[in-house]
């Protein structure tokens, strides 16, 4: 077990081991800084409190565990910069990636095989999330287990690919960018469509389903009309 509790801990490197539990936690008002745990093998991991630059990036956890990667608050203190890049969730119980607290970037990371009915592959609960190219396929049960479950704090999403299970959002979330369907009811010459994007699209593609002209306006951080 490899353990971190004193705010005097920076540059930390671990790399190419195998360890059951990887515990960071800090309720100081000065942070764990500079870990960068790379390239391990794991059985689970927590991560809480007062972390920053602190990146756990191509590790593989493979052990059937309940909860095999979580980041708490501590003490009111959150991780503020938190990368989890590239990793690889081979099997969970309950949830593979469990985010309550901190400002984190989930990125390119894959997540398969949840054992339990109702488990879920990413769940996020607070914090400022971002989500990016991030992939959970092959879950054993997928139509009474979640890909994404989102019942707190503000996330946004890029090109993820959840190709089993559901999706749940209990709060509004964001895009960078998405696509979808908008109807021009009979008797309209027109249709407010409310975007979700995190600011105001740059480029709009707009293909229309019959043999009309259609143009955007009345662009703005919310939405844009056709």
């Amino acid at each position: 077990r490899i353990t971190m509790f004193y705010p005097n801990v920076s540059l930390v490197i671990i790399r190419g081991n195998r360890v059951n539990l990887i515990l960071a936690s800090n309720s100081s008002s000065t942070p764990i800084s500079r870990v960068y745990i790379n390239g391990n093998s794991i059985w689970y991991m927590i991560l809480e409190g007062n972390l920053d630059e602190f990146v756990v990036s191509n590790n593989t956890f493979e052990i059937y565990y309940d909860y095999p990667l979580t980041v708490n608050a501590k003490n009111n203190y959150s991780p503020t910069n938190l990368m989890i890049v590239g990793n690889t969730i081979s099997s969970f119980r309950m949830s593979g990636i469990s985010i309550n607290a901190g400002n984190v970037y989930l990125v390119r990371n894959y997540i398969t095989r949840g054992e339990l009915g109702g488990a879920k592959a990413i769940n996020i609960s607070g914090g400022n999330v971002f989500l990016q190219e991030n992939t959970v396929d092959n879950l054993l049960y997928p139509s009474i287990q979640y890909a994404l479950y989102v019942s707190g704090g503000n996330v946004v999403l890029d090109d993820n690919r959840f190709l089993s299970g559901q999706i749940y959002l209990g709060v509004a979330v964001k895009y960078r960018r998405r696509s979808d369907v908008a109807t021009i009811t009979a008797g309209s010459t027109r249709v407010t469509v409310s975007h979700g994007l995190v600011s105001a699209p740059s480029r709009i593609l707009v293909t229309p389903y019959a043999n009309i002209r259609v143009w955007v306006e009345n662009i703005t951080s919310t939405s844009f009309d056709i």
